[in-house]
């Protein structure tokens, strides 16, 4: 794998996905609702509206989400690599570190093929 050149610090870059695929995590005991934006088979960028969450999106931070793709509905743990407050929300990368070798997983099929 080569390494990422300038700025980008992503070891593969990121697809934007034609449909935003909402996602489901859990924050101070409710469930939140966001939604996936971009997705690589190393991670994934997020953006929630409306909701004061900065903590939840500490750096290094494992959060586990439910995400709906196309294909159906999948389960991943990831990790929050960066995040900033953009407009009346958040958005966020995180680096994946728990998700299915399925190649039939909905998320992998999304990566080969982004709706």
């Amino acid at each position: 794998m080569s390494k990422p050149q300038g700025t980008e610090r992503r070891r593969v870059a990121r697809t934007p996905i034609a449909t935003n695929c909402p996602a489901h995590f859990m924050h101070d005991k409710i469930e939140q609702v966001c939604y996936m934006e971009n997705l690589s088979e190393f991670g994934a960028g997020f953006r929630i509206e409306g909701q004061k969450i900065g903590s939840a999106l500490a750096p290094n931070k494992e959060i586990a989400y439910t995400v709906k793709t196309p294909y159906g509905n999948s389960e991943c743990t990831a990790r929050t690599v960066w995040s900033s407050k953009k407009d009346s929300g958040y958005v966020w990368g995180v680096e994946f570190t728990k998700l299915s070798d399925d190649k039939k997983d909905p998320l992998r099929c999304l990566v080969d093929s982004p709706f």
